[in-house]
């Protein structure tokens, strides 16, 4: 188990730095919301008051997509390392060919289990030990309600599309609203898209006030929010909280470890 720990280390190591290059952009404050008012173009009784956001420079989507490609890497390879050590421990007489054939089983459709099961724990020549083999079995995507939204099988896929097409970590918005309570959302345009410099985040329109009467004040209304996600250009089916997803794989991964060290491992 030494270089299934040492490829987690690792892991974690890659996921510190990320974490900082993420905190240290955002303190930066390269992108900043403000409030402007202007006339209605469609109706000169109303104006429109909207947030903007302001982005420079923009968000280091790629250096940052590295980084995550990185700390999967480094998990996959550490479930890897962790079968892979202790089947050669059992048998060290296998041959180059079989070694290339120790992969860490990912499974979402419980019907093709039974086919690790009989690579690994054939009764006339187990590879793995039962205890172990049995904790591998509990951790599958398979067990799960919902396949696709387990942590092992998310990182199979991030790592299987990191390794082709390979991940950005793009800055999204993720709220906004011009109500003082910040409880309405009165309109976000486009929401879920990335955030660039100039974009329109939230819009709503006011009565102009009468003669006599004051104007119209866009500061303190409201506010908004936005969040770092995982793209993967091409493929639109991942769109994941950067940050909390790789913190979560990389916790599940070492909780893991944990546990085949315990049954054996």
């Amino acid at each position: 188990m030494r270089s299934a720990f040492a490829k987690l280390s690792r892991a974690t190591e890659h996921f510190d730095i990320f974490a900082s290059s993420l905190q240290e952009y955002r303190d930066s404050e390269a992108i900043r919301f403000v409030v402007r008012t202007r006339n209605d173009p469609l109706n000169s009784q109303q104006v429109i008051i909207e947030t903007v956001a302001r982005v420079n420079p923009a968000p280091p989507s790629e250096r940052w997509g590295l980084m995550v490609g990185d700390v999967l890497t480094n998990l996959r390879g550490a479930l890897d390392h962790a079968l892979f050590g202790h089947i050669l421990a059992r048998h060290p007489g296998l041959t180059e060919a079989q070694q290339k054939k120790i992969q860490f089983p990912v499974i979402d459709d419980q019907s093709k289990w039974s086919a690790q099961a009989a690579t690994y724990v054939n009764p006339a020549d187990p590879w793995a030990d039962q205890a172990v083999w049995a904790e591998i079995d509990a951790v599958q995507p398979f067990h799960s309600p919902v396949p696709h939204d387990h942590q092992l099988f998310l990182l199979h896929k991030l790592v299987n599309l990191d390794k082709h097409r390979g991940i950005h970590v793009v800055a999204h918005r993720a709220a906004a609203t011009l109500d003082r309570s910040y409880m309405t959302l009165t309109e976000l345009p486009n929401g879920g898209q990335p955030l660039v410099d100039g974009a329109v985040l939230a819009k709503k329109t006011v009565p102009r006030p009468l003669p006599g009467m004051g104007t119209v004040t866009a500061e303190g209304q409201g506010g908004t929010a936005y969040h770092e996600v995982l793209v993967v250009p091409g493929y639109t089916h991942i769109q994941l909280d950067a940050l909390e997803t790789m913190r979560a794989l990389v916790a599940a991964t070492g909780g893991f470890l944990d546990t085949l060290k315990v049954a054996g491992c």
